[in-house]
């Protein structure tokens, strides 16, 4: 769907931030895409770790999260 609604806007320089349905074991399917310039989501950090503010544990998520990109466009 993301392809379908970036072909008319592609040309105009749009690009998009999926929040929705992204995890670490898709995140390069849509980082792939020259639409999306980056992803994000709650998948990163629950609520309950934001509210016991475990920042060790969502740093470490974040970190396992980059260090398994292999798509980046500028």
């Amino acid at each position: 769907m993301l392809k379908a609604l970036g072909g008319p806007y592609a040309s105009q320089g749009v690009r998009f931030c999926p929040t929705g349905g992204v995890n670490l074991e898709n995140m390069n399917d849509y980082l792939s895409l020259p639409i999306v310039n980056n992803i994000g989501g709650s998948w990163l950090a629950t609520q309950q770790q934001i509210e016991d503010k475990q920042w060790s544990v969502i740093t470490e998520q974040v970190m396992e999260a980059m260090s398994k990109v292999v798509v980046i466009y500028p």
